[in-house]
């Protein structure tokens, strides 16, 4: 095909194609390039059967070749200007090619800090931290193959680096570790504008107590011997307040030493001995001792350890003993210990009066040791018996098996071949002491540690601890009771030897191997949130593990300009500028134990979408005040939250608060926004407890009496709440700020919401002066708390007369109220009748009470009966001055028949003052007894029990002065089978009594008169009563009568008192 042909065809193409490529290097030849986008498969019927294409590399040219721009390095991302101490992360990638780069390579020198990894692919990354300010231009090369070899295509690069304008720290000061008496110097780097300016100090990071050093990045320690913290400040004219490194630790060695010196000792020729030495200095300490002269080191002996067992001696000899250590490898000298040997003539038994302990059931052996004399020796018992089981050898061994447990003291003899003696009583102690515990837990490095040992037999108290001669196993301690604990400082196995001693003083040991773990301490951050520039940041380091404190150092790869860590792992402050970088963090914990972990974050220059932190709302429940905060990352501006139960409302910062009204599972569901966009939708469940039971309902009960509360009065009260925890609370009583009304005590209401979980669920700060605070009792549905500082008592309405009636409570009761303390019987300023009252308890436990006290003073109370049978009694008297009050309580008959339905309790009574003849001075609060028991099912239509029985009644009168009368109106008459009262004669009636007995209510009735010698005369005196069934059932009614006294002198009719006196119904004629 010819050429002008072949070009028309490609023209014809290039209708159909982008763009066509024409190039011309380093040969005549034209290179012809079709465009990526253009596919030649879909496009073949542009192209004739005849025609032939073929498409090229022009001589000289290979894929990385620059073909007019077709193959191209292009800066990604990142910016090649950076500042100083911050972070750089450029991104590059090759277009144009037909397959990525397998390798790349910088030539020339990159600014400090900086480097390309020799990364295959596509992008090349360019990343690190770099103080080198200045320009530096590199070459940036991409090649075809691995290794830096093949085609090659390069790009020149330059990069930009400027101070900060504020000073900052780039590398804190390292800590270090040197020997005690040395010195080290510890260097910052740092960066900023313009002249920077350095303060040392010594301390902690921040306490600025102790300046050192000069106007230097560097500082030389005077000569440390002791363990020393430093740090820096930098300033320079944009950051005058400084940048703080992190404290640089000086830890210093303490070199070895000796605390206390071998002892010499005297011993007889061919015995042995032990020696010891106590050092000090830094871990690990290194014993090495040598025989003869302190400093001679020519012969060594023994092994890496404080104690030193020499071998036996015929020759006094000497040793000494070096101490080493890191802080010290010259070691510390011991002073020469001699240990003299002398020669016995005579036979000499040199064991140990107390011999070894044995224990019950194993075997045992222990061999007598003697010096001097001729050999052989012989052994043999002058007094006293070895334990059970055990003997002992001509050659002086003791050995044996004992199954009981005691002390033997046994005198033994050595005779030598010289016949020549020596003695010497040996004691010997068998116990079945031993330690129990078979094996210890694994524990692990850094974290705390403890377990118990056990130990059986002997005496009790036992004593723990370890041999003397050993040292803490990983840091541990036990103490005297058998607590092993501490916190591990190293991991690995190790022999614990532990020694139990027993009231006895018997001792045993026992190896008990310990595995300790790898500290589990872990830093769980790996990539940071997001920060935007500009904006407030805050991040957390986060870790696992160890003994659970922690404390955090950037290590490595400092922090953007703006944000800064604390030690306790929070990341803070505004980034200036967008990027990324990565960071080496370190945590150590509580137990010193120390890991580190990069960990990445990235600085953004836009707004992020926001994302919704984890939402989990707490429990509440109805009535209760709720307030929570949805938070989202990136800086939400607005928070769109639904599903809210009645009562809660959000507000666009993501602050749900109010008080939830209804109760149930709520799924909220929770977006934030900001100008970058929406975070996707969150749905948190939202639990609303309703209030218990019993805190809903109708409640009611008294106020004790006080005296600057309610004046001495007493008050009762009464409560509602509904479902919502909405109550309404009325109070009737003489509150602070009330004034008492004409015959009756004021009402003061209020209303609120109900707290659950606070002290007091209901709190009026204030009511008619007086501040209150209950509690309801969620099992039982009880009240308690204060108004003003009155205690309440009282309860909730439990009874329903549909649902719950109080079935084998209802019907209709009577109570006598009578003086309950035996010193106010018979005292003629207190009432001596007996007051008394009736009420009907209604199939729902309500009730209403009505009688009489027993100075005329009329008792009217409502309320309803508890579960438990509790009333109450609340009743103003006189006029509002006075009141009667108490929580008597009904038991109800065990077997459900009713006539066991009784009543007990007490009252508290009290009289005002008045200008009556009736008890003027007042009196109270006086104590009442309650009692009392079931009459009828009602008080209409039904003959009550505890009517007196058919035949003769007596009906007596007592006190209120009628000793003094003349007429005694006591009578005996006759109740007769129809409920009927039958008088006796004129003559068996002188006080001319009449009377009325309801057979359906019970209620008593009548008068009598009194005449006396004078002429003086006390006609029809009322008396009134109730049938009340008491405990004996022999007085079957009780009331009283209100009786005139008689003139005294010149005293009028009318100005004489009038006393409160007794009448009682008994059954049958006395006895």
């Amino acid at each position: 095909m010819n050429a002008p042909r072949l070009l028309q065809r490609l023209k014809h193409l290039c209708r159909r194609a982008s763009s066509l490529l024409m190039l011309f290097q380093r040969t005549p030849a034209a290179q012809l390039l079709i465009p990526a986008e253009f596919n030649l498969a879909s496009s073949a019927a542009l192209l004739d059967t005849t025609t032939k294409i073929a498409i090229t590399t022009v001589a000289g040219l290979s894929a990385y070749d620059s073909v007019s721009g077709a193959t191209t390095i292009t800066q990604v991302n990142g910016s090649l200007n950076v500042i100083a101490g911050q972070p750089m992360l450029v991104r590059f990638e090759i277009t144009g090619t037909p397959e990525p780069p397998k390798s790349w390579q910088i030539v020339g020198t990159l600014p400090a800090g900086l480097s390309l990894p020799n990364v295959q692919g596509n992008p090349a990354t360019l990343s690190g931290t770099t103080t080198e300010v200045g320009s530096k231009t590199v070459s940036l090369r991409a090649y075809k193959d691995l290794d830096f070899g093949g085609d090659q295509f390069q790009k020149n690069i330059t990069i930009n680096v400027t101070a900060p304008s504020m000073a900052a720290v780039i590398d804190s000061p390292a800590s270090v570790t040197i020997n005690s008496g040395q010195s080290t110097t510890l260097t910052v780097v740092a960066a900023g504008e313009g002249q920077l300016t350095y303060q040392w100090y010594q301390g902690n990071s921040g306490v600025t107590t102790t300046p050192v050093g000069t106007n230097s990045a560097s500082f030389t320690t005077p000569v440390l011997t002791n363990t020393t913290r430093y740090w820096v400040k930098v300033t320079n004219a944009g950051n005058p307040g400084g940048a703080n490194s992190d404290t640089a630790i000086v830890t210093v060695r303490q070199p070895a030493a000796i605390l206390t010196q071998p002892v010499p000792i005297t011993i007889f020729t061919g015995e042995t001995t032990t020696l010891s030495v106590t050092g000090t200095g830094d871990a690990p300490l290194f014993y090495q001792w040598y025989q003869g002269a302190s400093g001679n080191t020519s012969t060594p002996v023994g092994t890496n350890s404080r104690f030193f067992t020499t071998p036996s001696l015929q020759t006094t000899t000497s040793y000494w003993v070096k101490v080493s250590n890191a802080a010290n490898v010259l070691g510390a000298f011991s002073n020469t210990t001699t240990v003299t040997v002398e020669v016995a003539s005579d036979p000499i038994i040199r064991t140990d009066p107390t011999l070894p302990p044995a224990r019950t059931s194993l075997p045992y052996t222990t061999t007598l040791r003697a010096v001097g004399g001729r050999q052989p020796y012989t052994w043999t018992i002058l007094e006293g018996d070895l334990p059970e089981n055990m003997t002992l050898s001509e050659g002086g061994v003791i050995s044996g098996t004992s199954t009981s447990i005691g002390t033997s003291m046994v005198n033994v003899q050595l005779t030598d071949g010289d016949a020549k003696t020596d003695t010497r009583t040996f004691t010997l102690e068998i116990s079945d002491l031993d330690v129990t515990t078979a094996s210890l837990p694994a524990a692990t490095h850094g974290k705390p540690y403890t377990t118990t040992l056990a130990a059986t037999g002997g005496g009790e108290p036992y004593t723990w601890s370890f041999p003397e001669e050993t040292l803490p196993p990983l840091g541990l301690t036990l103490s005297p009771e058998g607590l092993l604990s501490g916190t591990p400082n190293a991991a690995g196995d190790v022999n614990v030897t532990v020694v139990v001693t027993d009231a006895n003083g018997f001792t045993v040991s026992k190896i008990l191997p310990l595995h300790a773990e790898v500290s589990d301490l872990s830093i769980v951050s790996t990539t940071l949130p997001i920060a935007v520039k500009g904006m407030p940041y805050s991040g957390t380091l986060t870790a696992s593990g160890g003994d659970g404190s922690y404390t955090w150092h950037v290590l490595s790869g400092p922090l953007p300009t703006g944000v800064s860590a604390s030690t306790t792992g929070l990341l803070t402050g505004t980034p200036t500028v967008a990027g990324g970088a990565t960071v080496t963090v370190q945590v150590t914990d509580g137990a010193g134990v120390i890991v580190s972990k990069a960990v990445s974050i990235s600085f953004s220059d836009k707004a992020v979408k926001p994302i919704m932190n984890t939402v989990e709302f707490p429990v509440t429940t109805v009535g209760t005040t709720f307030n929570h905060t949805v938070t989202a990352q990136y800086h939400p501006k607005t928070f769109a939250i639904t599903g809210l139960p009645k009562g809660l409302k959000a507000a666009p910062n993501g602050a749900i608060t109010g008080i939830p009204d209804v109760s149930g599972i709520f799924n909220v569901q929770i977006r934030a926004t900001n100008s970058a966009g929406s975070s996707a939708l969150v749905t948190a469940r939202l639990t609303v407890k309703a209030l218990p039971k019993n805190w809903v309902g109708t409640f009611g009960g008294t106020l004790a009496r006080h005296s600057t509360t309610n004046r001495n009065l007493g008050g009762q009260f009464s409560l509602t709440i509904t479902t919502s925890g909405q109550f309404t609370l009325k109070v009737t009583g003489a509150l602070p700020s009330t004034k008492v009304a004409q015959g009756a005590l004021a009402v003061t209401s209020t209303t609120g919401r109900v707290v659950a979980g606070a002290p007091s669920i209901i709190t009026v700060p204030s009511l008619a002066g007086a501040a209150v605070n209950l509690n309801i009792d969620s099992v039982d549905g009880d009240v308690s708390g204060t108004v003003g500082a009155a205690a309440v008592t009282g309860w909730r309405s439990s009874w329903n007369a549909v649902t719950e009636p109080a079935e084998n409570l209802a019907g209709y009761y009577s109570m006598a109220l009578d003086l309950a303390d035996p010193e106010d019987d018979g005292v003629s300023t207190i009432p001596q009748g007996s007051g008394f009252a009736t009420f009907t308890i209604s199939s729902g436990g309500t009730y209403t009470i009505t009688g009489k006290a027993a100075d005329g003073e009329g008792i009217t109370s409502a309320g309803f009966v508890s579960k438990g049978g509790d009333l109450w009694l609340c009743a103003s008297l006189n006029k509002g001055l006075g009141s009667v009050q108490g929580t008597p309580v009904l038991h109800e008959d065990e077997e459900g028949l009713f006539a066991g339905n009784v009543i007990e309790g007490a009252l508290t009574w009290l009289r005002p003052a008045t200008t009556t003849t009736l008890y003027p001075d007042g009196f109270g609060p006086l104590n009442l007894k309650v009692e009392g028991a079931y009459l009828a099912p009602s008080n209409k239509g039904f003959v009550i029990v505890g009517l007196p029985d058919e035949g003769t009644t007596q009906l007596n009168f007592t006190d209120a002065g009628l000793a003094l009368s003349n007429t005694d109106p006591d009578i005996l008459f006759t109740y007769t089978d129809d409920n009927k009262i039958v008088l006796p004669g004129a003559s068996a009636n002188p006080g001319k009594v009449t009377v009325t007995l309801s057979a359906t209510t019970g209620a008593l009735a009548g008068t009598f008169s009194l005449m006396e010698p004078s002429g003086f005369a006390r006609n029809k005196v009322p008396f009134v009563g109730q049938v009340v069934r008491r405990a004996g059932g022999n007085m079957r009614a009780a009331g009283y009568f209100l009786l005139p006294q008689i003139p005294v002198g010149s005293q009028k009719p009318t100005a004489a008192p009038v006393l409160s006196g007794g009448v009682q119904i008994y059954n049958g004629p006395p006895a």
